[in-house]
């Protein structure tokens, strides 16, 4: 068996990373909860006893990050008005949603980094509004379809990625 200088094995090693990842993870885990439960207890009053609609409750100490509640009310009307319910499944939005994302990445397909920086100042820049106003809007119905509060969704994962990506190692 391969040993370090200072007598150390490889699968020894190998078992104390594990176990230091395991730790950190469990760290991060309960920093989540944490700040998850300070932000929800930062809410104003007005926003903790707004129940009507429970998937845009906020948990934001700065109130809602994504304010859907127009734009939802606006789809379900649409997809009423058309009986749409029936082929709103999550695989077939999923579906639906990654073949906008593909309209929006055909656009910039074969430019080179100045022509997509430019390419809202291009003939193109109203193709690319309408490419995600189609993602925006099947994301919205994805999210309505699975009971998802986009809301504390965004929040919970920029929690998470200032974990994993802190400003002091920017």
């Amino acid at each position: 068996m391969a040993r370090f200088k200072d007598g150390g094995s490889y699968g020894e090693r190998s078992k104390a990373l594990e176990s230091d990842e395991r730790a950190t993870r469990r760290i991060l885990q309960q920093r989540a909860t944490i700040t998850h439960f300070r932000l929800s207890n930062l809410m104003s009053d007005a926003q903790k006893t707004d129940t009507a609609n429970a998937a845009d409750t906020p948990v934001s100490p700065v109130g809602r990050l994504i304010d859907t509640t127009g734009l939802r009310a606006e789809l379900q009307a649409f997809a009423d008005a058309r009986d749409w319910h029936q082929y709103h499944s999550p695989k077939n939005l999923a579906m639906a949603l990654s073949v906008e994302v593909a309209e929006l990445v055909e656009i910039f397909q074969w430019h080179t980094e100045a022509q997509a920086n430019a390419v809202m100042q291009s003939s193109e820049a109203r193709h690319v509004e309408q490419e995600l106003a189609d993602i925006t809007m099947y994301l919205v119905r994805l999210t309505m379809v699975l009971g998802i509060d986009l809301n504390r969704a965004v929040a919970d994962k920029l929690v998470l990625n200032a974990q994993k990506y802190p400003a002091t190692k920017a």
